[in-house]
């Protein structure tokens, strides 16, 4: 018996998902647990596995189309089936009904549905489109059937309203030129300019910065990183010292390891530090679990883990799971100073910027130090001024005295 592959819903926030490829064409053979398409929910980009054996009959959601959670996308037949869908036209029952009450070949109408299903209104509009004998020049006509510009929707310049080569032309470059101008959002993108607009429309954020002296930071990993990548086959980064340093910080100040939920705040034993990656089309926020408990090595080798997965679109909703705060670490691309915006609802976020040298006094001397900026973005229904101020007291040391590290 033939079946429906619904859109799953793989995770909580998920109201709909981007099909990104289908890996099994119309007609294959699709075996239980193989890889059957890749879709992109509101947070990443997974493969997801088939639920059953046989033969995919019929692909109704193509590839870069959207679609609502549980909305059917493909059909599944045993191979031995004679399927009852193919041939048949896609549509609406009232559709049908309209189609058939006007006389018309409904497998005339483009559909304009999921999946190219004919609604009913596709059916009254190439009910008006037949209806009206549009007046065009030979020409024209061929011009605007290699554009897909229906004939009906321009204006006629010619002798008694005729539609010339030239009307078509400029239809042509206008909706070229709206098109240069319109750049749709991905789901990714548009979830996170609805996440951080609600963030920034709802979160009363407050903002501290430091300066911090990372010269010993700087020493100590020189003087480690050669040691670590033999014994432990991993190179130690900046970020990955930061990380570990808020790990540690956050189980000193718990007040910040914590969720604003339903007016109430949650602190959380758990600390699980999320680190924001850049990826095409978005930003995504890999999950580093229990970073508190991690030797430096471990914590190193999972974050290059993530990251790779994150680039690579492997992320599984597990991995973006479960953050109790968030670092924010633009050093790389050059960024000396920034704020970040609150990730909900998480009650803080680290913004890091570049290590730099910059002049300092050090017992009465000038000297040229290595110093990085840190922001930290407050929300301030959570979390008031002097705890904050203290969480970047204790990174700071921690940063500054990293031996402090090798105790946790």
């Amino acid at each position: 018996m033939a079946s429906e592959i619904i859109m799953p819903k793989l995770g909580e926030t998920m109201e709909e998902g981007l099909i990104l490829k289908w890996h099994k064409e119309e007609g294959e053979e699709v075996r239980k647990g193989e890889v059957l398409f890749e879709v992109e929910t509101d947070k990443v980009a997974m493969e997801v596995e088939a639920t059953e054996s046989g033969i995919l009959k019929k692909i109704l959601v193509k590839e870069g189309e959207k679609v609502p959670v549980f909305t059917p996308i493909a059909i599944i037949a045993s191979p031995d089936e004679v399927s009852q869908e193919e041939g048949r036209v896609l549509a609406s029952p009232r559709a049908k009904a309209l189609a058939k009450e006007l006389g018309i070949d409904i497998s005339m109408v483009k559909g304009s549905g999921p999946g190219g299903r004919i609604t009913e209104m596709d059916v009254r509009r190439f009910a008006e489109e037949m209806k009206e004998e549009v007046k065009a020049t030979p020409l024209a006509r061929k011009l605007a059937e290699q554009y897909e510009i229906p004939l009906s929707d321009l204006k006629g310049t010619g002798p008694g309203g005729r539609i010339t080569k030239e009307d078509v032309e400029r239809a042509v470059a206008e909706r070229a030129e709206e098109r240069a101008r319109i750049v749709e959002l991905s789901g990714m993108r548009r979830t996170i300019a609805e996440r951080m607009s609600l963030s920034k429309r709802t979160i009363p954020h407050f903002y501290l910065t430091v300066e911090v002296d990372m010269e010993e930071i700087v020493r100590m990993r020189e003087q480690i990183m050669p040691d670590m990548e033999r014994m432990f086959g991993v190179k130690v980064s900046y970020n990955d010292i930061v990380v570990k340093a808020v790990a540690f910080a956050l189980k000193l100040n718990p007040t910040i390891n914590a969720h604003f939920e339903e007016g109430k705040v949650k602190q959380i034993e758990a600390i699980n530090v999320g680190i924001a990656v850049a990826v095409e089309g978005g930003l995504v926020v890999p999950v580093i679990k229990d970073a508190d408990r991690k030797p430096l090595s471990e914590l190193a080798k999972e974050i290059r883990t993530l990251v790779e997965k994150a680039r690579t679109g492997m992320l599984r909703i597990e991995d973006v799971s479960g953050g109790t705060f968030t670092v924010s670490n633009l050093g790389m691309y050059g960024v000396d100073e920034f704020s970040a915006i609150i990730n909900p609802p998480q009650v803080a976020i680290l913004a890091v910027g570049a290590i730099t040298k910059r002049p300092l006094v050090v017992e009465g001397q000038v000297l040229p130090r290595h110093m990085a900026t840190f922001t930290l973005s407050c929300d301030h229904r959570a979390v008031d001024g002097v705890q904050g101020a203290t969480f970047l007291k204790d990174l700071k040391l921690l940063l500054e005295k990293p031996h402090l590290l090798i105790t946790v």
